[in-house]
């Protein structure tokens, strides 16, 4: 995609679902910040949008040359995320969140871990979310940390870099969590993987916030996660002896 070809090279993979209010701003951003910088791809994996979006995206897929990825019907994010990352031909996978709450600047944070580590994690410095989505991700994270004892801030980040190795081998494996970010963080943990957390920006959300939250749906949403959380722990404690681990801190 540029004339700077570099050792590493890395797939951005933007997984997008009703984002007309902010797609074209954030990928616009993307391609500007690494433009002529980095061997990279754009890789946009849409799930059965049912407002502007894909009209959009058809708009920026020459203009940005963008590999895209576009669906009649929703598969739900876990499963959209596992597809998304089967398309990816990096040496580098880079996922984020489509919903605009980053700084495409703050990748030149984790990028130079590359040469040490497998995971990098941007985990949110403020965040700026809403002060019930706030204090359920906290509640998640301890929950978490508690049963698999890992020490990580930010189990769901939106914002993190992976080995394309470390994808092809635990991606598949991620089923039991609502989450893809946690699992998939906590089966590399489990598999001795290298994995740092580096504070990163957030902002708040420019478009209306997704209602997954809707104190309405939370009681069977926290059950359903609850289920999960331990049919995972009991999946990872009997299947094998763990492999040693070097975890960096923040």
């Amino acid at each position: 995609m540029n004339s700077s070809r570099q050792r590493d090279s890395v797939s951005f993979v933007f997984p997008v679902y009703n984002e007309q209010g902010v797609i074209e701003k954030m990928l616009r951003a993307y391609y500007q910040e690494f433009k002529g910088k980095l061997d990279f791809e754009m890789i946009v994996a849409e799930d059965g949008s049912t407002d502007r979006t894909k009209e959009i995206l058809r708009k920026l897929e020459t203009e940005l040359d963008l590999r895209l990825f576009m669906h009649d019907d929703r598969k739900g994010y876990l499963k959209a995320i596992r597809e998304a990352l089967t398309h990816p031909t990096s040496t580098w996978i880079f996922l984020v969140d489509s919903d605009h709450q980053f700084d495409p600047s703050d990748f030149w944070k984790l990028w130079p871990y590359r040469t040490t580590d497998d995971l990098i994690l941007g985990i949110k410095r403020e965040r700026k979310d809403g002060f019930l989505r706030s204090f359920l991700s906290k509640g998640y994270n301890l929950l978490l940390k508690f049963f698999f004892r890992v020490p990580y801030e930010d189990m769901d980040t939106g914002f993190r870099l992976f080995r394309k190795t470390v994808v092809d081998e635990v991606a598949p494996t991620v089923r039991q969590l609502g989450f893809f970010t946690a699992e998939f963080l906590i089966r590399s943990h489990d598999r001795g993987y290298r994995i740092r957390q580096i504070p990163v920006q957030h902002f708040k959300q420019q478009v209306r916030p997704s209602n997954i939250f809707h104190p309405s749906r939370l009681p069977g949403i926290i059950a359903k996660e609850l289920r999960s959380i331990w049919r995972l722990f009991k999946e990872i404690r009997f299947s094998h002896t763990p492999k040693s681990h070097d975890i960096k801190p923040i």
